[in-house]
């Protein structure tokens, strides 16, 4: 174990090749990823199976040398690779067995079937000690047995094995179990083959039990509260090990932690899986609200949105009601309020409990940039996200808010209201079709042709550009294309070059992405060079 350890660290401290710069993925059509820098040359040969998608600060995991059954991954190693910044470089060559999330500065790591954690600079933090019973192996009997089990500790993501095999990867993008093995405010909890323990970020066990707490009902992401079973009898526990409900005959489906007193149970009283009743219930085990509602939402420490007979109403934490049992949906309205409907009609409750709009709009759309589209008697209008009317039901059309502005249209024409609900841009004949403001410019179209116009309707560029679709731009540049020739614009409609390809990316860094076909990537300079053109 000590000389395993030693290479480690030998990997870890080895000096980076490729010094202060950036890397750029290169993927060859057999699905092998490699690295260039912002100049083309080969930093990484083509070697890796699979670069995750999921970053935390820049860093992501890489792996090679596994073999895969319908998109899952099979042996091989996992590595860190540093990405996005202008000091891009493997922090780890593929070594552990398997990985987890970063949280708080640490990641799992799985050496020799024992869990240790490793810091975002690769410096195991914490030695590997922690037996390794959540992992399955993946020969391909037991691959088909967790896929169609589907048991509390595996998570079956949507995005593959169909899209793995549709696109040709290896394997897919399937979360291990360690994705669990989180730190929230410095803790963290690791099963062990009996019960379990909560361990600080040095690795020093705070609290042991006997039993380990059942994470299930989404309560892996909640960091306050979660189920625990002896024999028969369930209780739950907060994040740091305490007693939150007490041991009970009746069985816990699950819990919303609501303040440091009082909690929403589901207690399971069907056979059927899906059906329980919720009640708050204090840390005494008393019920406060006995169970009688089918559904729950917990918008504050105060505030409880509750379901009963398929209808919504709102409840205090002393069991009265704010608002009876009468909307027939309920959903969030930023951190303002909610929006509710009765009869196919949509009003608005803020988060003191206070309706303060009736039901009466046929759409209430959620606070995009600031403003929210309102629909009455087939007219749009705008509220904040306050709630406050920004503009009353008037207008025709709408385009979606983007940068401060939303273009509407009215009787005479499309024109541009800023987050005020003042209207900046008047009509103009010009004004055809539009398109959202990005980066303080917007399209326009007239007569099929495109050109710019900005925030106070000053044309930057007359209807005199011909291409298939408009862009968006991204640091003052945005690609446009007509009959395979794509054409990097300015935001004053100036061409800075051109390209012919099947498609392109936005730049990042010093390069941009463009396929010459729909497999071979290749990447661009900003000067229109092309500095990797792929296999």
């Amino acid at each position: 174990m000590k000389h395993s350890f030693v290479v480690l660290i030998l990997i870890i401290c080895s000096p980076s090749i490729t010094g202060q710069e950036r890397l750029y993925r290169i993927e060859t059509q057999d699905h092998r990823i490699g690295f260039i820098n912002s100049s083309g040359k080969v930093i990484y040969k083509p070697q890796f199976d699979f670069l995750s998608d999921r970053s935390y600060h820049g860093y992501r995991w890489i792996h090679t040398g596994g073999k895969a059954h319908d998109g899952y991954i099979k042996g091989g190693k996992w590595g860190l690779i540093r990405l996005g910044t202008p000091d891009d470089r493997m922090i780890i060559e593929p070594t552990f067995d398997w990985v987890g999330c970063f949280s708080e500065g640490l990641a799992p790591v799985l050496v020799k079937n024992q869990w240790g954690f490793i810091d975002t600079a690769g410096r195991m933090r914490i030695a590997p000690r922690f037996p390794d019973n959540e992992t399955p192996d993946f020969e391909p009997e037991r691959t088909k047995q967790y896929q169609d089990d589907k048991p509390e500790n595996w998570f079956i993501d949507n995005n593959f094995p169909e899209y793995a095999k549709e696109r040709g990867h290896k394997f897919g993008r399937s979360l291990p179990p360690s994705y669990y093995f989180e730190f929230r405010n410095g803790q963290a909890w690791m099963k062990l083959k009996k019960g379990a323990v909560i361990i600080d970020t040095t690795g020093t066990v705070l609290r042991e039990f006997d039993v380990a707490p059942r994470f299930d009902d989404g309560h892996y992401f909640d960091s306050d509260v979660c189920v625990i079973q002896h024999g028969k009898r369930f209780g739950t526990i907060n994040r740091t090990g305490d007693t939150i409900v007490p041991l009970q005959d009746k069985k816990i489906r699950s819990v919303q932690f609501v303040n440091g007193g009082l909690n929403w149970v589901a207690l399971e009283d069907s056979p059927e899986p899906d059906i329980s009743q919720w009640g708050l219930m204090d840390t005494k085990g008393q019920w406060v609200v006995k169970p009688a509602f089918d559904q729950v939402w917990v918008r504050s420490n105060l505030l409880n949105w509750v379901r009963k007979d398929k209808l919504w109403g709102l409840l205090d934490t002393a069991g009265q009601f704010l608002i009876e049992p009468q909307f027939d949906q309920i959903e969030h309205f930023y951190e303002y309020g909610m929006k509710v409907q009765k009869n196919k009609k949509w009003g608005l409750v803020d988060n003191s409990g206070k309706q303060i709009h009736e039901c009466r709009w046929e759409q209430l759309g959620y606070p995009d940039d600031g403003m929210a589209k309102i629909v009455e008697n087939k007219k749009i209008g705008f509220i904040d996200r306050d709630g406050k009317i920004l503009a009353a039901p008037q207008f025709r059309y709408s385009e979606y808010p983007h940068d401060g502005f939303v273009w509407v249209a009215g009787d005479s024409g499309w024109c541009a209201m800023n987050r005020a609900g003042m209207i900046v841009v008047p009509p103009n004949k010009m004004f055809q079709f539009v398109y959202g403001f990005n980066e303080g410019v917007a399209w326009i179209r007239f007569n099929n042709l495109y050109g710019l116009v900005d925030t106070t309707g000053r044309l930057i560029a007359s209807p005199s550009l011909d291409f298939r679709n408009p862009c968006s731009f991204k640091d003052g540049l945005g690609w446009v294309q007509k009959d395979g020739l794509w054409s990097l614009l300015k935001k004053n409609g100036g061409i800075v070059f051109k390209i012919k390809c099947h498609s392109t990316g936005d730049f990042d860094g010093e390069l941009a992405p463009v396929w010459f076909d729909e497999k071979k990537q290749g990447y661009v300079n900003r000067q229109g060079k092309v500095v990797w053109e792929g296999d």
